[in-house]
């Protein structure tokens, strides 16, 4: 991953990408199940949404933006391509 200044975009290699996109789909899918296993796995997982993120943060909303985070790999534009350097 290549760091940039503060609002500019993040430039991932397709492996990084694919290695994010993996860890977000095995979360969403275990956090999800854990909702829908019993009203107090349900609980438990709201409890750990507001833990980490704060009680204005709802377990949906976290499903919602991991899988808004893979959309956006998913979806993203290619990293314009470096054009290579004549040498003389």
């Amino acid at each position: 991953m290549t760091a940039q200044p503060e609002g500019k975009a993040i430039v991932l290699t397709a492996e990084e990408a694919a290695f994010i996109k993996e860890a977000l789909y095995r979360c969403y899918g275990t956090l999800d199940r854990a909702c829908f296993a019993s009203p107090a796995a349900r609980a438990a997982a709201q409890d750990a949404a507001w833990a980490v993120a704060g009680e204005h943060c709802t377990v949906d909303r976290v499903l919602s933006g991991a899988s808004l985070a893979m959309d956006y790999i998913d979806f993203a534009r290619p990293a314009p391509a470096r054009r290579a350097r004549r040498t003389r």
